[in-house]
Protein backbone atom coordinates (compact mmCIF):
# COMPACT_ATOMS: atom_id res chain seq x y z
CA UNK A 1 0.00 0.00 0.00
CA UNK A 2 1.30 2.94 -0.79
CA UNK A 3 0.79 6.40 0.59
CA UNK A 4 1.35 10.01 -0.77
CA UNK A 5 1.49 12.78 1.24
CA UNK A 6 1.63 15.95 -0.62
CA UNK A 7 2.07 19.68 -0.98
CA UNK A 8 0.01 20.04 -3.84
CA UNK A 9 -0.47 23.85 -4.18
CA UNK A 10 1.34 26.90 -2.57
CA UNK A 11 0.11 30.01 -2.03
CA UNK A 12 0.97 33.41 -3.09
CA UNK A 13 -0.13 36.38 -1.25
CA UNK A 14 -0.56 39.41 -3.60
CA UNK A 15 1.24 39.70 -7.14
CA UNK A 16 4.62 40.54 -5.69
CA UNK A 17 4.96 37.85 -3.15
CA UNK A 18 7.62 35.17 -3.75
CA UNK A 19 6.86 32.51 -1.81
CA UNK A 20 3.63 31.48 0.44
CA UNK A 21 1.97 28.84 3.07
CA UNK A 22 2.12 25.25 2.28
CA UNK A 23 -1.31 23.38 2.09
CA UNK A 24 -1.50 20.16 2.68
CA UNK A 25 -4.79 17.22 1.32
CA UNK A 26 -5.71 15.46 4.27
CA UNK A 27 -6.22 12.21 2.28
CA UNK A 28 -5.92 10.05 5.81
CA UNK A 29 -6.61 12.81 8.27
CA UNK A 30 -9.31 12.83 11.22
CA UNK A 31 -10.52 16.04 8.97
CA UNK A 32 -11.77 14.11 5.90
CA UNK A 33 -13.83 12.60 8.83
CA UNK A 34 -15.55 16.15 9.47
CA UNK A 35 -17.84 18.07 8.00
CA UNK A 36 -18.18 18.53 4.02
CA UNK A 37 -17.09 21.83 4.09
CA UNK A 38 -13.38 20.62 5.16
CA UNK A 39 -12.96 18.00 3.56
CA UNK A 40 -10.73 16.93 0.86
CA UNK A 41 -10.18 18.82 -2.27
CA UNK A 42 -11.80 16.63 -4.96
CA UNK A 43 -9.78 17.26 -9.20
CA UNK A 44 -12.77 19.31 -10.03
CA UNK A 45 -11.86 22.01 -7.33
CA UNK A 46 -7.73 21.47 -7.33
CA UNK A 47 -8.29 22.22 -11.01
CA UNK A 48 -10.78 25.18 -10.23
CA UNK A 49 -7.66 26.94 -8.44
CA UNK A 50 -6.00 27.53 -11.30
CA UNK A 51 -8.87 29.16 -13.72
CA UNK A 52 -8.70 30.25 -17.36
CA UNK A 53 -9.95 33.00 -18.68
CA UNK A 54 -13.11 31.68 -20.36
CA UNK A 55 -14.08 30.51 -16.55
CA UNK A 56 -13.60 33.64 -15.24
CA UNK A 57 -15.74 35.40 -18.39
CA UNK A 58 -18.44 32.98 -18.07
CA UNK A 59 -18.50 33.41 -13.66
CA UNK A 60 -18.93 37.16 -14.73
CA UNK A 61 -21.94 35.88 -16.33
CA UNK A 62 -23.56 33.74 -13.25
CA UNK A 63 -22.69 36.44 -11.33
CA UNK A 64 -24.00 39.30 -13.23
CA UNK A 65 -27.51 37.50 -13.70
CA UNK A 66 -28.18 36.04 -10.08
CA UNK A 67 -26.00 37.11 -7.12
CA UNK A 68 -24.91 41.13 -8.11
CA UNK A 69 -27.71 42.60 -6.46
CA UNK A 70 -26.81 41.20 -3.68
CA UNK A 71 -22.70 40.97 -3.29
CA UNK A 72 -22.16 43.64 -5.84
CA UNK A 73 -20.45 42.89 -9.26
CA UNK A 74 -17.12 42.55 -7.81
CA UNK A 75 -17.67 40.92 -4.96
CA UNK A 76 -18.30 44.19 -2.57
CA UNK A 77 -21.34 43.71 -1.09
CA UNK A 78 -23.48 47.42 -1.10
CA UNK A 79 -25.73 46.24 2.29
CA UNK A 80 -23.06 45.70 5.08
CA UNK A 81 -25.22 43.28 6.67
CA UNK A 82 -24.52 41.13 3.44
CA UNK A 83 -20.84 39.46 3.03
CA UNK A 84 -18.12 40.37 0.84
CA UNK A 85 -17.10 37.94 -1.34
CA UNK A 86 -14.27 39.46 -3.39
CA UNK A 87 -10.88 37.64 -2.92
CA UNK A 88 -12.66 34.96 -1.28
CA UNK A 89 -11.82 31.22 -0.95
CA UNK A 90 -12.86 29.70 -3.97
CA UNK A 91 -13.09 25.95 -2.96
CA UNK A 92 -15.32 27.55 0.90
CA UNK A 93 -17.50 29.74 -1.82
CA UNK A 94 -18.49 26.16 -3.85
CA UNK A 95 -18.99 24.49 -0.89
CA UNK A 96 -21.23 26.94 0.68
CA UNK A 97 -23.47 27.83 -2.47
CA UNK A 98 -23.82 23.44 -2.52
CA UNK A 99 -24.71 24.08 0.97
CA UNK A 100 -27.78 26.89 0.30
CA UNK A 101 -28.97 24.89 -2.58
CA UNK A 102 -28.86 21.62 -0.57
CA UNK A 103 -30.77 22.90 2.85
CA UNK A 104 -31.15 26.74 2.52
CA UNK A 105 -29.07 26.79 5.94
CA UNK A 106 -30.27 30.25 7.70
CA UNK A 107 -30.99 31.90 4.51
CA UNK A 108 -33.91 30.75 2.43
CA UNK A 109 -32.90 34.02 -0.33
CA UNK A 110 -30.23 32.22 -1.04
CA UNK A 111 -31.78 28.62 -1.12
CA UNK A 112 -34.33 30.38 -3.67
CA UNK A 113 -31.21 31.82 -5.91
CA UNK A 114 -29.37 28.72 -5.97
CA UNK A 115 -31.58 26.59 -7.18
CA UNK A 116 -31.65 27.53 -10.25
CA UNK A 117 -27.39 27.11 -10.55
CA UNK A 118 -25.79 23.52 -11.72
CA UNK A 119 -22.53 22.75 -9.95
CA UNK A 120 -20.49 23.75 -12.71
CA UNK A 121 -22.66 27.48 -12.76
CA UNK A 122 -21.71 27.77 -8.81
CA UNK A 123 -18.17 26.67 -9.71
CA UNK A 124 -17.85 29.50 -12.28
CA UNK A 125 -19.30 32.04 -10.05
CA UNK A 126 -17.02 30.82 -7.13
CA UNK A 127 -14.00 30.77 -9.04
CA UNK A 128 -15.12 34.75 -10.38
CA UNK A 129 -15.38 36.38 -6.86
CA UNK A 130 -11.94 34.63 -5.86
CA UNK A 131 -10.17 36.04 -8.27
CA UNK A 132 -11.60 39.93 -7.58
CA UNK A 133 -9.05 42.59 -6.70
CA UNK A 134 -10.28 43.91 -3.07
CA UNK A 135 -10.13 48.14 -3.09
CA UNK A 136 -7.35 48.58 0.02
CA UNK A 137 -7.80 49.56 3.48
CA UNK A 138 -6.26 52.32 5.29
CA UNK A 139 -2.94 51.58 7.38
CA UNK A 140 -4.65 50.72 10.62
CA UNK A 141 -3.45 52.40 13.36
CA UNK A 142 -1.79 49.13 15.17
CA UNK A 143 -0.67 50.68 18.23
CA UNK A 144 -3.84 52.50 19.11
CA UNK A 145 -5.61 48.92 18.77
CA UNK A 146 -3.44 46.81 20.92
CA UNK A 147 -3.03 49.78 23.45
CA UNK A 148 -7.24 49.14 23.97
CA UNK A 149 -6.66 45.69 23.88
CA UNK A 150 -8.12 44.66 27.56
CA UNK A 151 -10.66 42.42 27.91
CA UNK A 152 -11.65 43.78 31.19
CA UNK A 153 -11.91 47.30 30.24
CA UNK A 154 -15.36 47.62 29.73
CA UNK A 155 -15.97 45.58 33.21
CA UNK A 156 -13.78 47.85 34.96
CA UNK A 157 -15.84 50.96 34.24
CA UNK A 158 -18.85 48.80 35.20
CA UNK A 159 -17.17 48.42 38.50
CA UNK A 160 -16.22 51.59 39.47
CA UNK A 161 -19.62 52.69 40.79
CA UNK A 162 -18.99 49.54 43.34
CA UNK A 163 -16.06 50.99 44.30
CA UNK A 164 -17.47 53.38 47.14
CA UNK A 165 -19.14 50.40 48.83
CA UNK A 166 -16.57 47.56 48.39
CA UNK A 167 -13.41 48.88 47.57
CA UNK A 168 -11.71 49.48 43.78
CA UNK A 169 -10.78 45.97 43.93
CA UNK A 170 -13.51 44.40 45.68
CA UNK A 171 -11.92 44.19 49.27
CA UNK A 172 -14.19 46.86 51.82
CA UNK A 173 -12.42 48.91 54.37
CA UNK A 174 -15.97 49.96 55.60
CA UNK A 175 -17.12 47.74 58.24
CA UNK A 176 -20.40 46.03 57.03
CA UNK A 177 -19.39 45.77 53.50
CA UNK A 178 -18.38 42.29 52.04
CA UNK A 179 -15.15 41.79 50.36
CA UNK A 180 -16.17 40.64 46.33
CA UNK A 181 -12.86 39.05 46.05
CA UNK A 182 -12.36 35.08 46.80
CA UNK A 183 -15.27 34.36 45.24
CA UNK A 184 -16.38 31.95 42.29
CA UNK A 185 -17.53 34.16 39.70
CA UNK A 186 -20.74 31.23 39.62
CA UNK A 187 -21.65 32.31 43.44
CA UNK A 188 -20.97 36.33 42.26
CA UNK A 189 -23.68 35.37 39.82
CA UNK A 190 -26.07 33.42 42.16
CA UNK A 191 -25.87 36.53 44.57
CA UNK A 192 -26.56 39.30 42.41
CA UNK A 193 -29.29 37.19 40.24
CA UNK A 194 -30.57 36.33 43.99
CA UNK A 195 -30.92 40.47 44.62
CA UNK A 196 -33.19 40.93 40.79
CA UNK A 197 -35.39 38.25 41.76
CA UNK A 198 -35.69 39.87 45.32
CA UNK A 199 -35.03 36.70 47.28
CA UNK A 200 -32.43 39.21 48.87
CA UNK A 201 -34.19 42.22 50.91
CA UNK A 202 -31.61 45.13 50.17
CA UNK A 203 -33.41 47.93 48.20
CA UNK A 204 -29.82 49.27 47.00
CA UNK A 205 -28.63 46.04 45.87
CA UNK A 206 -32.23 45.24 43.95
CA UNK A 207 -32.03 48.96 42.62
CA UNK A 208 -28.23 48.28 40.84
CA UNK A 209 -28.26 44.78 40.19
CA UNK A 210 -31.96 45.39 38.07
CA UNK A 211 -29.73 47.32 35.42
CA UNK A 212 -27.06 44.85 34.30
CA UNK A 213 -27.11 42.36 32.07
CA UNK A 214 -26.62 38.49 32.55
CA UNK A 215 -23.47 39.20 30.73
CA UNK A 216 -22.50 42.12 32.70
CA UNK A 217 -22.93 40.45 35.83
CA UNK A 218 -20.62 37.40 34.37
CA UNK A 219 -17.73 39.82 33.83
CA UNK A 220 -18.24 41.37 36.89
CA UNK A 221 -17.82 38.29 38.89
CA UNK A 222 -14.75 37.29 36.86
CA UNK A 223 -13.40 40.63 37.54
CA UNK A 224 -13.61 40.38 40.76
CA UNK A 225 -12.19 36.82 41.06
CA UNK A 226 -9.03 38.02 39.48
CA UNK A 227 -8.30 40.48 41.98
CA UNK A 228 -5.82 39.27 45.23
CA UNK A 229 -8.30 39.13 48.04
CA UNK A 230 -6.90 40.49 51.25
CA UNK A 231 -8.70 39.61 54.99
CA UNK A 232 -11.23 41.90 56.61
CA UNK A 233 -9.89 44.53 58.48
CA UNK A 234 -13.17 44.98 61.12
CA UNK A 235 -12.67 43.83 64.30
CA UNK A 236 -14.70 40.91 65.65
CA UNK A 237 -16.81 41.12 67.80
CA UNK A 238 -16.96 37.09 68.78
CA UNK A 239 -14.58 34.13 69.90
CA UNK A 240 -13.33 32.75 66.85
CA UNK A 241 -12.15 29.41 69.35
CA UNK A 242 -15.47 28.97 69.54
CA UNK A 243 -16.91 30.15 66.06
CA UNK A 244 -14.83 27.37 64.65
CA UNK A 245 -16.48 24.80 66.94
CA UNK A 246 -19.69 26.33 65.96
CA UNK A 247 -19.56 26.84 62.43
CA UNK A 248 -18.58 22.27 62.33
CA UNK A 249 -22.09 21.62 60.09
CA UNK A 250 -20.59 24.71 57.47
CA UNK A 251 -17.68 22.47 56.51
CA UNK A 252 -19.09 20.44 53.85
CA UNK A 253 -20.37 23.29 51.68
CA UNK A 254 -18.05 26.49 52.80
CA UNK A 255 -14.89 24.47 53.29
CA UNK A 256 -13.17 24.07 57.20
CA UNK A 257 -11.13 27.55 57.10
CA UNK A 258 -14.27 29.11 54.98
CA UNK A 259 -12.43 28.51 52.11
CA UNK A 260 -15.40 26.73 49.33
CA UNK A 261 -14.54 24.88 46.63
CA UNK A 262 -17.63 24.57 45.44
CA UNK A 263 -18.24 27.53 42.26
CA UNK A 264 -21.58 28.14 43.63
CA UNK A 265 -20.74 28.41 47.26
CA UNK A 266 -19.44 31.45 48.41
CA UNK A 267 -16.40 31.78 50.51
CA UNK A 268 -16.23 33.12 54.33
CA UNK A 269 -12.76 33.28 54.90
CA UNK A 270 -11.23 36.89 55.31
CA UNK A 271 -15.14 38.37 55.21
CA UNK A 272 -16.29 40.94 57.02
CA UNK A 273 -17.96 39.84 60.48
CA UNK A 274 -20.30 42.58 60.67
CA UNK A 275 -21.55 41.45 57.45
CA UNK A 276 -21.80 38.07 58.16
CA UNK A 277 -23.75 38.52 61.15
CA UNK A 278 -26.14 40.68 59.08
CA UNK A 279 -26.41 37.75 56.20
CA UNK A 280 -26.62 35.11 58.80
CA UNK A 281 -29.10 37.12 60.90
CA UNK A 282 -31.21 37.76 56.97
CA UNK A 283 -31.47 33.23 56.48
CA UNK A 284 -32.43 33.69 60.13
CA UNK A 285 -35.80 35.83 60.21
CA UNK A 286 -36.20 35.28 56.27
CA UNK A 287 -35.40 38.34 54.79
CA UNK A 288 -33.17 36.07 52.50
CA UNK A 289 -35.33 33.23 50.63
CA UNK A 290 -32.64 30.23 50.65
CA UNK A 291 -33.96 26.92 52.45
CA UNK A 292 -30.27 25.33 52.76
CA UNK A 293 -29.30 28.39 54.86
CA UNK A 294 -32.27 29.08 56.43
CA UNK A 295 -32.42 25.63 57.86
CA UNK A 296 -28.81 25.96 58.90
CA UNK A 297 -29.70 29.12 61.03
CA UNK A 298 -31.80 27.84 62.58
CA UNK A 299 -31.89 27.74 66.50
CA UNK A 300 -28.53 29.59 65.92
CA UNK A 301 -27.95 32.90 69.06
CA UNK A 302 -26.52 36.10 67.91
CA UNK A 303 -23.27 34.80 69.73
CA UNK A 304 -23.22 31.77 67.90
CA UNK A 305 -23.61 34.35 64.82
CA UNK A 306 -20.51 36.24 66.37
CA UNK A 307 -18.49 33.76 67.19
CA UNK A 308 -19.00 31.84 63.63
CA UNK A 309 -17.96 35.35 62.12
CA UNK A 310 -14.93 36.01 63.95
CA UNK A 311 -13.68 32.53 63.03
CA UNK A 312 -14.46 33.11 59.03
CA UNK A 313 -12.90 36.24 59.43
CA UNK A 314 -10.30 35.33 60.97
CA UNK A 315 -9.19 33.08 57.93
CA UNK A 316 -7.11 33.76 55.23
CA UNK A 317 -8.66 33.73 52.11
CA UNK A 318 -7.52 32.42 49.04
CA UNK A 319 -8.32 32.74 45.42
CA UNK A 320 -10.42 31.16 43.33
CA UNK A 321 -8.59 29.27 40.44
CA UNK A 322 -10.76 31.23 37.53
CA UNK A 323 -8.86 31.69 34.10
CA UNK A 324 -8.42 35.48 33.08
CA UNK A 325 -10.29 36.12 29.88
CA UNK A 326 -8.58 36.12 26.83
CA UNK A 327 -7.53 39.53 24.89
CA UNK A 328 -8.72 40.43 21.36
CA UNK A 329 -5.01 39.33 20.40
CA UNK A 330 -5.48 35.69 22.04
CA UNK A 331 -8.71 35.07 20.02
CA UNK A 332 -6.75 36.58 16.46
CA UNK A 333 -4.30 33.85 17.44
CA UNK A 334 -7.03 31.25 17.46
CA UNK A 335 -8.63 32.31 14.30
CA UNK A 336 -5.31 32.36 12.65
CA UNK A 337 -4.81 28.85 12.89
CA UNK A 338 -7.83 28.32 10.58
CA UNK A 339 -8.28 31.42 8.81
CA UNK A 340 -4.37 32.67 8.19
CA UNK A 341 -2.98 35.43 9.22
CA UNK A 342 -4.78 38.94 9.20
CA UNK A 343 -7.94 36.77 8.10
CA UNK A 344 -6.30 36.02 4.79
CA UNK A 345 -6.87 31.92 5.02
CA UNK A 346 -3.63 29.87 3.16
CA UNK A 347 -6.71 27.31 2.35
CA UNK A 348 -9.26 27.43 -0.06
CA UNK A 349 -11.52 25.37 2.24
CA UNK A 350 -11.54 28.07 5.38
CA UNK A 351 -13.03 31.67 4.42
CA UNK A 352 -11.04 34.94 4.53
CA UNK A 353 -11.88 37.22 7.39
CA UNK A 354 -10.08 40.29 5.85
CA UNK A 355 -11.85 42.69 4.53
CA UNK A 356 -15.42 41.57 5.59
CA UNK A 357 -18.09 43.59 6.71
CA UNK A 358 -18.34 43.89 10.30
CA UNK A 359 -22.24 44.03 10.83
CA UNK A 360 -22.30 40.48 8.93
CA UNK A 361 -19.70 39.51 10.97
CA UNK A 362 -21.19 39.81 14.16
CA UNK A 363 -24.08 38.64 12.85
CA UNK A 364 -22.41 35.17 11.73
CA UNK A 365 -20.54 34.66 14.91
CA UNK A 366 -23.85 34.94 16.80
CA UNK A 367 -25.43 32.90 14.85
CA UNK A 368 -22.47 29.80 15.53
CA UNK A 369 -23.15 30.76 19.27
CA UNK A 370 -26.53 30.03 19.31
CA UNK A 371 -26.32 27.28 16.90
CA UNK A 372 -28.46 28.58 14.22
CA UNK A 373 -25.86 27.93 11.88
CA UNK A 374 -24.21 24.15 12.31
CA UNK A 375 -20.58 24.21 12.73
CA UNK A 376 -18.90 22.25 15.45
CA UNK A 377 -15.48 23.96 15.40
CA UNK A 378 -16.49 27.71 15.19
CA UNK A 379 -19.89 26.53 17.97
CA UNK A 380 -16.99 25.64 20.17
CA UNK A 381 -14.76 28.84 19.41
CA UNK A 382 -17.56 31.45 19.41
CA UNK A 383 -19.49 30.15 22.28
CA UNK A 384 -16.98 31.88 25.09
CA UNK A 385 -17.04 35.02 22.88
CA UNK A 386 -18.65 38.09 24.43
CA UNK A 387 -20.41 40.71 22.60
CA UNK A 388 -17.44 42.93 23.07
CA UNK A 389 -14.87 40.11 22.02
CA UNK A 390 -17.10 39.54 18.96
CA UNK A 391 -17.18 43.70 18.10
CA UNK A 392 -13.21 43.59 18.30
CA UNK A 393 -12.85 41.16 16.08
CA UNK A 394 -15.37 42.18 13.76
CA UNK A 395 -13.56 45.86 13.49
CA UNK A 396 -10.22 44.15 13.09
CA UNK A 397 -10.60 42.13 10.48
CA UNK A 398 -13.05 44.85 8.47
CA UNK A 399 -9.72 46.77 8.51
CA UNK A 400 -7.73 44.59 6.99
CA UNK A 401 -7.24 43.99 2.95
CA UNK A 402 -7.92 40.75 1.58
CA UNK A 403 -5.41 39.15 -0.76
CA UNK A 404 -6.10 37.75 -3.64
CA UNK A 405 -4.33 34.67 -4.47
CA UNK A 406 -2.53 32.23 -6.71
CA UNK A 407 -1.93 28.77 -6.40
CA UNK A 408 1.43 26.81 -7.95
CA UNK A 409 1.24 23.12 -8.33
CA UNK A 410 3.58 21.46 -6.56
CA UNK A 411 4.84 18.00 -6.91
CA UNK A 412 3.63 14.53 -4.75
CA UNK A 413 6.16 12.27 -3.33
CA UNK A 414 5.76 9.33 -2.35
CA UNK A 415 6.71 8.99 1.64
CA UNK A 416 6.84 4.90 1.63
CA UNK A 417 5.45 2.23 1.41
CA UNK A 418 3.85 -0.73 3.01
Amino acid sequence: MTSNICLPFRRIAGPMALAGLAVLMYASSSLAQQADSIGPISQLERDALFPGRAQLEAGREVVNANCASCHGAEGIAPDPDLPNLAAQRTVYLYRRAQSFRKTGGTDPDMHRTSQFLDDDALLKASIYFAAQEYPPRPEPDEEAWLKDDDPLRATRAATAGCGSCHGPTGNSRIPGMPNLTAQHPDAFVAAMKAYQAGERSHNMMQMLSSTLSDEKIRSMGVYYALQEPTASQTKAAGDAAAGQAASESCVSCHGFDGNADQASVPSLAGQDPVYLVTAMNSYLVGQRDHAVMQGAMAGASEQDMADMAAWYASQPPQARNVKAPLSTRDWLERCQRCHGEEGNSPDPRYPSLAGQNAPYFISAMNAFASGEKSNRIMLAMSEPLSDSDIERLAKYYQARTPDRVIYLNLPCEKQGEE
